[in-house]
């Protein structure tokens, strides 16, 4: 797993679902890491000055790769 992968799995995790169940049906957790390890960035949720947007942008983005 790339260090890159590592400082955002909380997020990766809370966006593809927190439970055994994830929200994305039928979507896996390693489907989850592979988006992350791959042209998805989710920077912004660990910037503690982002816009909404671009959170809102970004999360979009990671579910629409799944």
């Amino acid at each position: 797993m790339g260090e890159k992968c590592l400082d955002l799995l909380l997020t990766a995790h809370a966006l593809s679902g927190c439970d055994s169940v994830p929200y994305p049906f039928g979507k896996e957790k390693i489907k989850a890491i592979k988006v992350l390890n791959s042209e998805v960035t989710l920077k912004e949720f660990v910037n503690p000055v982002a816009e909404e947007e671009a959170w809102i942008e970004e999360g979009l983005s990671f579910l629409s790769k799944l």
